[in-house]
């Protein structure tokens, strides 16, 4: 075997052990959030539910998606329970979150530069922004997505060369 297959193999195996880490845990979140609603809707709440679904979703992978949407579904559950001060200290925190950030940029720039000629330049310091909040991502695959994501609108947007820059690393970053 070489190294780089070795290398490949090592890195198949521990992202696989954390994606199983985080389906266990997503299964764990499901049910407590299926329990906490079948408790509303019988007229019984009860708050250390919604505080073990807090935990469990801290306790994922930190920038994976899959942490993102479990955190969504607590913000939306924490509001439908009346916790809104709760959800919205939640959602404030998911809003200045990388993977968050780096799609509302990615959005933001790419509208400007649809727009026209008159806004392009205002586009390049946003998709800038972007990209450092894309590579702050902790996770690595969520962060080799954000950056292939960014790299296709860069391409749209006739960004080639700084495009091909993001191919190049998400290509590194994978191995």
């Amino acid at each position: 075997m070489t190294y780089n297959n070795h290398r490949s193999d090592k890195h198949f195996r521990a992202n696989s052990l954390a994606y199983d880490c985080n389906c266990e845990k997503l299964t764990k979140f499901s049910a407590l959030l299926m329990i906490h609603e079948l408790q509303q809707k019988n007229g019984h709440f009860n708050p250390a539910i919604l505080d073990e679904a807090q935990k469990v979703v801290n306790s994922m992978e930190t920038d994976s998606e899959i942490q993102i949407e479990a955190f969504r579904n607590l913000i939306t559950a924490l509001a439908q329970a009346g916790h809104y001060q709760k959800a919205e200290n939640l959602s404030q925190q998911i809003k200045k979150h990388p993977v968050v950030k780096t799609k509302e940029l990615r959005k933001l720039a790419t509208a400007l530069v649809m727009a026209g000629d008159i806004f392009a330049e205002d586009a390049q310091p946003i998709f800038s922004e972007a990209e450092e909040f894309a590579r702050a991502i902790k996770h690595i695959e969520t962060k080799v997505k954000a950056l292939r994501e960014l790299a296709a609108v860069l391409v749209q947007t006739r960004y080639i060369h700084k495009a091909l820059a993001l191919i190049e690393e998400c290509d590194a970053l994978s191995f």
